[in-house]
């Protein structure tokens, strides 16, 4: 399992406004996470690749809807996502998720498609820590889960009142 905790900070990013995490396995840093709302981006870097988290144009429909794709250091994407509201539907290759927040605001469920059990969740397990989780099953890619991870501070973000989609 997967854990995050807030980076701290160094000289050279002191003043930064980002959100920094460090990306965890059993202790052992596996590598980082930096959300930037202020330029509306975000990165994952994991063993010295970068996977960039960009936004997608809005989908088709009455309302607009913010979409996200994680891509890989090729360029090529891994991963998409499609936000309504607090929820969000997943593109893994040919496979169909949903990512919902459950009995805590603060930690969500990943579905396979309509199932009712959950595979996993990402967040804060209980309120009283700044350790959180990325419990989902190791078939899921570190690049994946830490793009989990950046959808959830995206909605905190969010629900907090000052940020624009990402």
């Amino acid at each position: 399992m997967l854990t995050a905790r807030a980076s701290k900070r160094d000289k050279a990013n002191f003043f930064d406004s980002a959100l920094l995490f460090d990306i965890l396995d059993g202790g052992a840093r596996l590598g980082q996470i930096r959300c930037d709302w202020g330029r509306e981006c975000a990165s994952i870097t994991l063993g010295g690749e970068v996977f960039p988290v960009e936004r997608l144009a809005p989908g088709e429909g009455r309302a607009p809807k913010s979409r996200y794709a994680l891509i890989d250091p090729g360029g090529e994407t891994i991963a998409t996502a499609e936000q309504d509201r607090e929820t969000f539907t997943l593109r893994l290759g040919d496979e169909r998720f949903v990512f919902r927040s459950g009995r805590s605001r603060l930690y969500f469920h990943l579905y396979d498609g309509p199932a009712d059990q959950p595979l996993g969740g990402v967040g804060q397990k209980k309120f009283w820590t700044l350790t959180l989780n990325l419990d989902l099953p190791p078939r899921f890619a570190p690049a994946f889960q830490a793009f989990l991870l950046v959808l959830l501070q995206h909605v905190i973000m969010q629900r907090a009142g000052n940020l624009t989609p990402l």
